[in-house]
């Protein structure tokens, strides 16, 4: 089974609650001549496309990020698309909380292609075609934290949180504070006993 590393992209926010997002990163899609370690999954083609044939007995089927986000150039020269390519819209990513790892939302968006190659047959009419990864559907799957659970969150978790944080920094303050005062008094009580001790006369007895 191949696996998918998603790479840190930005700061991020769900629900008015900070997080982290995760991106599929270029590289877990680049070709063997740029990562040879994904010569294992037959990735001998452009950059930008999971070859599926084998799990399709063969069919030339491959995954890519819609639009081909993200993938070679050339992967789009003989197609167009109808709408733009948005990159919060095409590509796959979570939203991490940082403190507890939780995922706040949670996108994966993929394209399935068809090679189509040219036919050496000057009977047939594709013979003329150039070599095409022609996009035949793209699906997205997401998921996202609701306001319910963000407010029960916030007021479960991250209220705690800050109350043990605003806690530990006001003793960060007091503590040096209170070390400080205690070191005064200290010097205060000896420096006032020499005092009485250098002010103090024996009672002396003539015989």
């Amino acid at each position: 089974n191949r696996s998918t590393v998603l790479s840190f992209s930005e700061k991020s926010s769900v629900e008015g609650i900070e997080t982290r997002q995760y991106r599929l990163s270029e590289d877990q899609l680049a070709n063997a001549s740029i990562n040879p370690s994904h010569s294992v999954w037959f990735a001998d083609g452009p950059s930008g496309l999971l070859n599926m044939s084998a799990l399709q007995g063969g069919v030339p089927v491959f995954l890519s990020k819609p639009h081909f986000l993200d993938g070679s150039s050339g992967l789009a020269a003989n197609v167009s698309f109808d709408t733009p390519t948005v990159r919060d819209k095409h590509d796959t990513d979570l939203h991490v909380e940082p403190i507890t790892g939780f995922t706040f939302r949670a996108s994966k968006s993929l394209q399935t292609n068809l090679l189509i190659s040219p036919y050496n047959s000057t009977k047939l009419p594709v013979s003329d075609l150039p070599e095409t990864y022609f996009p035949l559907f793209w699906a997205c799957e997401s998921a996202v934290l609701q306001p319910s659970q963000a407010k029960q969150f916030k007021s479960d978790v991250l209220g705690p949180i800050h109350l043990a944080n605003t806690v530990k920094t006001a003793c960060l303050i007091v503590g040096p504070v209170g070390i400080f005062l205690g070191l005064g008094l200290v010097i205060r009580f000896f420096v006032k006993r020499r005092k009485t001790s250098a002010e103090a006369v024996p009672l002396l007895r003539s015989a």
